[in-house]
């Protein structure tokens, strides 16, 4: 395998200052003088369980206490960074490969066309992300929510935006970060895995997208069956259409509920 697994213990660069940016908020300034939000001592109102990923994220019991267990950058590619972390919880990341780019493409043509501000529930190391960001406007603000410090850090490094706003803080946070934020968001994405939560937890999130966002406001995702997910999103919104994604592994369903 020649030096590969040298590459992939590389010393990522140093964090050259941390300042703080209001509750909740800190400011990371890195060498090259770009700046990233990630708020890292919020807790979160439930601890999940070990649960299956659709190769997006994961959910620890693991405390989230000071800015991250991991170094804040992270020199490796996100592919790689994706691949370490099904290497290290196989069962909790569920997926070698994350999210196709179709797939991303779709759930972007799910959101309204002058969409202003999105919060996405597990984005990992952000494939659905770069094409929520490529298709959105430039006066959009993406706030991400990822509970995983790892893939926190191959966000704020590989995807240098200032739209872009990661949070290490879990998908029920919702509705404290809007207020916390002074913002309104108009619409959710979410790779959670749903089905694979609790029912409480599960609960929970979908409860705070439904009383966060305004009436109108667009809740999309996706899934790889056509059963359990769009029944949960008829129950909560009362409506919930389908499109069908085959250019990704596993293929996956787009749902898209109104609220």
């Amino acid at each position: 395998m020649g030096r590969k697994p040298d590459r992939l213990r590389r010393r990522p660069p140093k964090v050259r200052s941390v300042r703080p940016k209001g509750k909740g908020l800190v400011s990371l300034y890195y060498p090259t003088g770009a700046v990233h939000l990630v708020s890292p001592d919020a807790p979160a109102s439930a601890r999940f369980t070990e649960s299956m990923s659709m190769g997006l994220t994961r959910r620890s019991s693991a405390p989230r206490s000071g800015l991250m267990d991991a170094p804040i950058a992270s020199a490796a590619p996100p592919w790689v960074a994706f691949a370490r972390e099904f290497l290290r919880h196989p069962r909790e990341v569920g997926s070698v490969l994350p999210s196709s780019p179709a797939l991303g493409r779709a759930i972007a043509d799910a959101l309204p066309r002058r969409v202003r501000t999105v919060a996405e529930f597990g984005p990992g190391t952000g494939p659905i992300t770069r094409e929520l960001l490529a298709k959105s406007g430039r006066n959009v603000r993406i706030v991400a929510f990822e509970i995983d410090p790892h893939f926190c850090d191959v966000l704020a490094t590989s995807i240098r935006d200032p739209r872009l706003t990661v949070l290490n803080r879990p998908a029920e946070d919702l509705g404290s970060v809007a207020r916390e934020l002074g913002i309104e968001f108009d619409s959710v994405v979410t790779s959670l895995p749903l089905v694979n939560f609790p029912v409480p937890i599960r609960n929970l999130i979908l409860q705070a997208a439904k009383d966060t966002l305004p009436s109108g406001g667009i809740v999309t995702g996706y899934t790889y069956t056509p059963y359990v997910v769009p029944r949960l999103m008829r129950e909560t919104f009362g409506n919930c259409a389908l499109r069908f994604v085959w250019r990704n592994v596993p293929p996956a369903f787009v749902f898209r509920s109104v609220c």
